[in-house]
């Protein structure tokens, strides 16, 4: 019994010893970067620590954001030797950036009329399209139907649903209003009696421009006539010299019409060709204000001709293509980086160019001693002209590059010029896997038996490596199915655990290959050769012996197990009798 507890003492020392390093490990320290910054975080299994938290080592942890008016952020974060991952990527400083989503609440808005168009905006004039499910704030409304007075205002959510009535008041009215275009339109010919023919003129020239009116719908008061001035000529061909070119006309009763009269004088600038102008009436049909667009057209004669002007034709630089000195860039590797220069112009040229480039600094920089500007001195029309820069990929870099290039330049006549155009260059970080040798447990393994294997794979590098498996080929040993470990991240260690059948006897050879794949699926194999002693099977083949060969006949000697079994029973009779003695002293 004492033998029992002294074993399984040893057993729980053994395991408490093996388990010391983990407890023992340093602590990491960490922060949150938190929108917004009044949120309340609580770290499951960490602690806070001077507006930081601090959790014991390596491992995932759960943790909860809460804050007034958003709601609830629950999540987790990895650590892996003291590094800090949130949603797979290393936060920077260990410091985990999270924005939380605000609390909705339910707004029923009822309109009257139904109809109503209504626009909503948050406090900082945002349109809201959706109004059914609001953050806590306050909304401006606007709100307009047809027979109906405008409304604005606003309303509030205040951390609870709402209900907000918008009621418009509706516009007295004693008669219908014509619908449509409006009641006022031109005056056709036959009803008139006359007929108001285009003038016709010169730039410079006054002429007089009729506009005949009907009334077509009910009766109409305080009518205004005026032309929709505009800068183009071709729209508006007068010369704007007038402040103000409101016409007022008398009320019209219904069919009523009458003619408005202007003097206008042509512009110096109009062209040749009939000309349309617009012109906007502005009444009220039974107290309700309505308006009507109507035109009426001039001949311009002997019109306007602008010169014919020399064009300057100027050199136009692009950059047509790139080329790097290395099939794949690598984060660290110096490289060369070669520019086209293409002049797209087909009779200027372009000198003294200049290429300044932009980088992030912590993606590229200019290699040790050179510039991130390159120069070429000429670029007839229609070549192409290279200009190269010798660049470092910073050691951190993760996924692209992007590259502004600035090409400044002049023509022959020194007129500057530049364009700014952007390249992308993929760099990809190094997969470092280190794979050691395996640990392989084949003491007294014989045919048939399992054995068992651990090889640690060890991350180095500063990327994941995706899809970790491990085959064997041997034809002494076997692996019933190759051994899937996932993936591994940055700076993180696996062992493969696994086990081989031992086919034949013999020094027994193989091959372990460890594949794995990048970001993009390029697939990478390390090979570590494998060697086991393994025990053959005895046979003992039965003796065939000729009836002239029989062997004569000696006397029996006593056979050995016969002698060795006798020894261990003495052996074991000699044990008894001393424990026996042993336990009578106790008695005693």
């Amino acid at each position: 019994m004492n033998i029992k507890r002294t074993i399984a003492a040893a057993i729980v020392l053994s395991i408490l010893l093996t388990a010391l390093p983990a407890l023992a490990a340093g602590k990491v320290e960490l922060s949150f970067d938190c929108d917004p910054s009044t949120a309340s975080i609580e770290v499951i299994g960490g602690k806070a620590y001077l507006g930081n938290y601090t959790v014991p080592g390596d491992g995932t942890y759960p943790f909860t954001a809460t804050a007034d008016g958003y709601m609830d952020y629950n999540g987790s974060f990895d650590v892996v030797d003291g590094k800090v991952y949130f949603n797979g990527a290393e936060c920077g400083g260990n410091k985990i950036h999270i924005v939380m989503s605000k609390q909705l609440y339910p707004v029923l808005i009822t309109k009257n009329p139904q109809n109503m168009t209504l626009n909503v905006t948050d406090s900082l004039g945002n349109p809201v399209s959706d109004t059914a499910n609001l953050p806590a704030g306050t909304y401006l409304y606007t709100a307009f139907a047809d027979g109906y007075e405008s409304a604005a205002g606003k309303f509030a959510v205040e951390n609870a649903p709402a209900v907000v009535n918008i009621t418009l008041k509706a516009i007295a009215k004693t008669m219908p209003t014509t619908s449509g275009i409006g009641a006022l339109a031109l005056l056709p010919a036959n009803i008139a009696g006359e007929y108001y023919s285009a003038p016709t003129g010169s730039p410079g020239e006054l002429v007089s421009l009729y506009l005949p009116v009907i009334n077509n719908g009910e009766p109409l008061t305080d009518i205004t006539i005026e032309p929709i001035i505009s800068n183009n000529v071709e729209e508006f061909p007068f010369a704007a010299d007038a402040a103000n070119y409101g016409l007022r006309l008398p009320d019209l009763g219904t069919g009523a019409w009458a003619v408005a009269q202007y003097m206008l004088k042509i512009s110096p600038y109009a062209t040749n060709g009939v000309k349309t102008v617009q012109f906007r009436a502005i009444y009220r049909e039974n107290g309700v204000l309505r308006d009507s667009t109507l035109s009426a057209s001039v001949t311009i004669v002997n019109g306007y001709e602008a010169p014919q002007e020399t064009l300057h034709t100027a050199p136009k630089l692009m950059v047509s293509g790139y080329a790097v000195n290395l099939d794949t860039i690598y984060a660290g590797d110096d490289f060369t980086l070669t520019v086209f220069v293409k002049n797209t112009s087909a009779s200027a040229s372009a000198v003294n160019i200049t290429g300044a480039l932009t980088l992030d600094p912590s993606a590229l920089m200019a290699a040790l001693g050179r510039s991130d500007t390159g120069y070429a001195a000429k670029i007839a029309p229609g070549d192409t002209a290279e200009i190269v820069y010798d660049l470092t990929a910073m050691p951190d870099i993760q996924g692209n590059a992007q590259i502004a290039i600035k090409l400044e330049y002049e023509d022959k006549e020194n007129t500057a010029a530049s364009v700014t155009q952007t390249i992308t260059l993929p760099i990809k970080q190094r997969m470092r896997i280190s794979v050691d040798q395996p640990e392989i447990f084949a003491e007294g393994a014989a045919e048939g038996d399992y054995i068992a294997v651990s090889l640690p794979i060890v991350n180095k590098g500063k990327t994941k490596a995706y899809n970790v498996e491990v085959k064997l080929e041997s034809e002494k040993l076997s692996m019933s199915e190759s051994y899937y470990g996932g993936d591994i991240l940055p700076g993180a260690k696996q062992s493969a655990e696994f086990q081989l059948l031992c086919l034949n006897g013999g020094a027994a050879d193989g091959m372990l290959t460890v594949s794995f794949e990048d970001a993009e699926g390029n697939i990478y194999e390390q090979n570590v050769p494998i060697q086991v002693d393994i025990a053959e099977s005895i046979s003992i083949p039965a003796a065939a012996y000729t009836e002239a060969e029989q062997p004569q006949e000696k006397p029996e000697a006593f056979p050995i197990w016969i002698a060795a079994a006798g020894a261990a029973a003495v052996i074991a009779v000699a044990a008894a009798l001393i424990i026996k003695k042993g336990r009578s002293n106790a008695a005693k």
